[in-house]
């Protein structure tokens, strides 16, 4: 069975290497390019995490907090090229699951959506 997994980038390139990662493994990629798109397609089907190119597209702590809220069994990773993000240090330290730097290394994008698993899987 595979598990649905958004990837949100404007970058359409990036957007196109991070489904090509996912495509040929136990996950589905879906492509969105905006954040509309993101909270349209949340609360129309259910997905295991969501990828948000933080390069391309606009977040700060209330907008992470708001996803949080609304869609708790959605594990949320960001990615991005700056090592740093002050303004979004509260909700990465609440809400965000994991931050991934780019260059993307595609075992590290396996990796974390299997701890994602190990963690639903795991009794409260």
């Amino acid at each position: 069975m595979k598990r649905a997994v958004i990837v949100l980038s404007k970058n359409r390139d990036e957007n196109a290497a991070m489904c090509s990662i996912l495509k040929d493994t136990t996950y589905s990629p879906k492509s969105l390019f905006s954040y509309d798109d993101l909270e349209k397609s949340l609360k129309a089907e259910e997905f295991l995490a969501v990828f948000i190119d933080t390069d391309s597209i606009p977040l700060d702590n209330s907008s992470i907090r708001f996803l949080n809220k609304n869609f708790p069994n959605v594990s949320l990773l960001l990615t991005s090229v700056k090592k740093s993000h002050p303004d979004l240090e509260e909700a990465i330290g609440q809400y965000v699951y994991a931050c991934i730097s780019k260059p993307i290394d595609p075992e590290e994008v396996i990796y974390w959506l299997k701890c994602i698993l190990d963690d639903k899987s795991k009794p409260i």
